[in-house]
């Protein structure tokens, strides 16, 4: 049976993984319903979700991420079923992807200097599926707090889902560094999806997200580099562009550093509003 044909049947039927026996098929289908309906149709019927289409894709929200209600976990658990509906048509469109083996520090640095070509932003999904990895841009639904979120597909085939939560550039790269990150450093976490709030106040007390936020980091700008930086305190945005040039990742990266360094986020705003990756990706 080729890899293809393999990956189709697993499709065709949940993964045993999934769904063992009929008492977990009821339980995972009154879950599901559950979830379902604790989500208004105003907000589903616009973005064509359909439910009842969703629930052979949907992942329990058993994930590594912290609860709020059960309307905002609702909302998670119909992103993550759609981000794996579209994953699936995504990896079916590419039959010639590569097997995963990984993705290095090194590799996570090329890829951040991307960011300097603003029009790359299309191309992403298409340029790591040469790494094995499926790229699905998704927007939340509304009141959601989730930037990203990475998973496995089919046990094997690791997904990044990027909601391009805020219109912001430098919002967009670290939130997809940030995912690749937990792909280089934690892929056998990913039994469970991991879902992130970059804002979520105890984001930053777990070990794996203080590990990828600082991967993420120092793949725009190493720890060396930026310990020497005098655009730390700058005010002029001018230096901004020059470090950025130095470093050969996108200006709104920079700025965004600077202003997390600096706890100012009214510092540069003209810098990191002034390309909405969602207008480049025909997502408004």
């Amino acid at each position: 049976m080729s890899k293809l044909t393999d990956i189709k049947d697993d499709f065709a039927v949940n993964s045993h993984t999934e769904i063992q026996g009929l008492d977990d098929a009821i339980s995972g289908h009154l879950a599901f319903t559950e979830h379902a309906r604790a989500i208004p149709n105003r907000l589903l019927e616009p973005k064509g979700w359909i439910p009842s289409k969703l629930y052979s894709n949907f992942i329990q929200s058993k994930t590594l991420y912290r609860k709020h209600d059960a309307a905002h976990d609702a909302k998670i658990a119909l992103w993550l079923a759609k981000a794996k509906e579209q994953a699936k048509q995504f990896y079916i469109a590419h039959q010639a992807m590569p097997e995963f083996t990984g993705i290095s520090k090194a590799e996570l640095s090329e890829i951040a200097k991307l960011s300097i070509d603003e029009n790359i932003l299309q191309e992403l999904p298409e340029i790591l599926a040469f790494k094995g990895i499926i790229l699905i841009y998704l927007p939340a639904l509304e009141g959601t707090k989730a930037d990203g979120a990475t998973f496995l597909l089919s046990d094997k085939l690791p997904v990044i889902v990027h909601s391009i939560r805020y219109p912001r550039m430098d919002n967009f790269w670290f939130t997809l560094l940030h995912e690749l990150a937990h792909l280089c450093l934690h892929f056998n976490n990913l039994d469970e999806p991991i879902v992130d709030d970059m804002e979520d106040e105890q984001h930053v007390l777990k070990d794996i997200e203080i590990q990828a936020d600082r991967l993420a980091k120092t793949s725009f700008v190493s720890k060396v580099e930026w310990r020497t930086a005098t655009v730390k305190n700058t005010s002029k945005g001018d230096d901004i562009y020059t470090f950025a040039q130095q470093m050969q990742v996108h200006p709104s990266i920079i700025a965004g550093l600077v202003r997390a360094s600096r706890s100012r986020y009214d510092l540069f705003s003209d810098i990191v509003n002034k390309v909405n990756p969602r207008t480049l990706l025909k997502l408004l």
